[in-house]
């Protein structure tokens, strides 16, 4: 699904046999092979934070966000499985749905903008997320009582803030065109000037400054309370992975948003697109999940871990437990031991 686009030079104005069903076939079904391992493995993460263990996170600002954006990059794959990606890529079905959309407008009136809230989505949920972080290291004994008090504006702003991106989409007129095949849905701008694209990229932009200062941030403060290299490590590792995500989203959009009316524009940036995305919708669980053993052990069924066991306990959820480890540290230097982490977070 696609910005506005002013002519269709490049579009057909019904389904076409003209392209070999076996190869736009082939792109669904590779797709399948890596969004429904993901998809389950993200339900699992949902199971896990929400109700399984959910005294031990359900107060954790960090692991609320992280429940949000598997919720919505889960509604992304079902709609990419069942709708978006069927409709392009299996042309057998072009004839028999493309009339649905065509007649009843209302669905391209909420499964255009929703699509594109999910795929906004992470450019606020992960800076959402290292922001977190940043005050579990700035406000060691404090940040649990401040982040139990601001909670609900935090995922009030966190799930808002995508609106402001998709709102010309919602106000906006939809219009099903075909391509290859297939067919999918474009916009028509009703404020001229509000372009999905552009701002997309202005939120990719503002995500990546804050993830890489944050980063720096945290790192610069792991130097000094650890004496184990790992989590400093796992911090870089993990900002990189969103940093390189985002990367490739901004140059597809500042891409697209530059030069989709040029006669010139590839017909492979239609197809690259889901793939750039998919780095992020397939990426971000497995970073969080390989980000400390109890969480990972939790999801993948590995060792079991008491319900009630206190929130300070896990790793993951509070850098207090950093400082707590730092004076075991100290002991244990004295001993020639050295303590082993696993995360930082």
């Amino acid at each position: 699904m696609l910005a506005n686009q002013p002519d269709f030079e490049n579009f057909g104005r019904n389904c076409s046999g003209n392209y070999h069903t076996l190869t736009e076939n082939f792109k669904y079904i590779t797709s399948c092979f890596y969004l429904i391992p993901t998809f389950a493995l993200l339900v699992r993460v949902v199971l896990v934070c929400r109700f399984r263990y959910r005294e031990q996170y359900q107060y954790n600002l960090c692991y609320w966000i992280f429940t949000a954006d598997c919720v919505v990059s889960m509604i992304y794959i079902i709609l990419d499985l069942i709708i978006i990606r069927p409709a392009l890529y299996i042309p057998q079905l072009c004839s028999t749905f493309s009339p649905i959309f065509i007649n009843h407008p209302i669905l391209n009136h909420i499964i255009f903008p929703l699509y594109n809230y999910c795929r906004v989505f992470k450019t606020v949920s992960q800076p959402g997320m290292i922001l977190c972080r940043v005050l579990c290291v700035h406000l060691l004994t404090a940040h649990d009582e401040i982040t139990k008090r601001n909670m609900p504006r935090a995922m009030v702003t966190v799930l808002t803030l995508p609106l402001v991106v998709i709102f010309n989409t919602i106000i906006s007129e939809k219009e099903v065109v075909f391509w290859k095949g297939g067919f999918f849905t474009i916009y028509h701008r009703k404020i001229e000037w509000l372009s999905l694209s552009m701002l997309h990229l202005s939120f990719i932009l503002c995500a990546i400054l804050i993830i890489l200062t944050s980063t720096f941030f945290i790192y610069r403060k792991l130097v000094v309370i650890q004496s184990d290299v790992m989590p400093a490590r796992s911090l870089i590792f993990n900002s990189s992975f969103w940093v390189f995500g985002f990367i490739l989203q901004g140059t597809f959009q500042s891409y697209y948003a530059i030069f989709r009316h040029s006669s010139w524009f590839p017909s492979q940036i239609i197809d690259m697109q889901f793939f750039i995305f998919d780095v992020m919708t397939v990426g971000c669980p497995i970073i969080m999940v390989r980000f400390a053993k109890e969480f990972r052990d939790q999801v993948l069924f590995g060792k079991r871990y008491a319900k009630s066991q206190d929130l300070n306990q896990i790793q993951l959820m509070s850098i207090e437990m950093q400082e707590k480890e730092k004076e075991a540290a100290r002991e244990a230097r004295h001993r020639c031991q050295t303590p082993k982490f696993d995360s930082i977070h």
